[in-house]
């Protein structure tokens, strides 16, 4: 039985090939198993389109893909890295500190952040914005 991911693998790649022989194949090279039947494969893509959602039973809303991730991870990294001890004791100091650690974000880690939006946002196109299990 396919994973939540498997699964989620198969549905955006059949929705970017229109292919299950294309699908297939691209899910062997991923996973290293045999893949799922052409029927689960046009299954699962048909309950996406539908429910927006692969997961057994009703979906319980839609997914919240939006600019804003990216904005959240950036001041999440921030405050990681601003408020350690010693916190900042003035304006200045607090500013300098963002400063820097905005300055200190390493392109790897914007790359990584990048990737990770761009495939939930394939994955929710795939959906037709619908709700995702396990996003």
């Amino acid at each position: 039985m396919a994973s939540p991911q498997q699964k989620a693998f198969c549905v955006l790649e059949f929705a970017k090939t229109n292919s299950v022989v294309t699908v297939q194949r691209a899910f062997r090279r991923r996973f290293g198993i045999n893949p799922p039947c052409s029927k689960n494969i046009r299954r699962w893509f048909r309950q996406f389109q539908e429910s927006g959602c692969l997961c057994k039973g009703k979906s319980p809303g839609r997914p919240r893909v939006s600019e804003e991730q990216m904005d959240f991870f950036l001041w999440g990294y921030v405050k990681d890295h601003v408020y350690v001890p010693p916190l900042p004791t003035n304006l200045n100091d607090l500013k300098n500190r963002i400063t820097t650690v905005i300055n200190s974000v390493h392109r790897d880690i914007l790359i990584r952040a990048w990737e990770e939006y761009s495939y939930r946002i394939d994955v929710a196109r795939a959906a037709g914005s619908g709700h995702i299990e396990h996003f």
